[in-house]
């Protein structure tokens, strides 16, 4: 009976895991690709925000697709985070992250 407990604790915290991925964890990472793509003086700079926000929306919904479909939801997050240190670094690096 408790091993019972115990396997439907932990599904439960997996699924608030990737609940919280999906959300909280998509935001964070569109955001930071929006404002890191924005920077790059590639277009008009009107162009460029315009650009970075349609990509950053389609980034979330990835990031929302992914959380789910990964395996695990460690795994889920860790590609997560690693997709978020391109751009993080590209800010900080540029002095525009404090």
């Amino acid at each position: 009976m408790t091993v019972l407990i115990a396997l439907r604790s932990r599904l439960h915290l997996e699924l608030i895991s990737r609940i919280l991925l999906a959300a909280v964890g998509g935001y964070v990472l569109s955001g930071l690709f929006a404002a890191s793509v924005s920077l790059l003086p590639v277009l008009a700079r009107a162009d460029r925000v315009m650009t970075a926000t349609m990509l950053a929306f389609v980034l979330w919904c990835v990031v929302a697709i992914w959380a789910f479909c990964a395996r695990r939801a460690l795994h889920a997050w860790l590609v997560c985070l690693a997709c978020a240190l391109p751009p993080a670094l590209h800010l900080y690096l540029g002095g525009h992250l404090a």
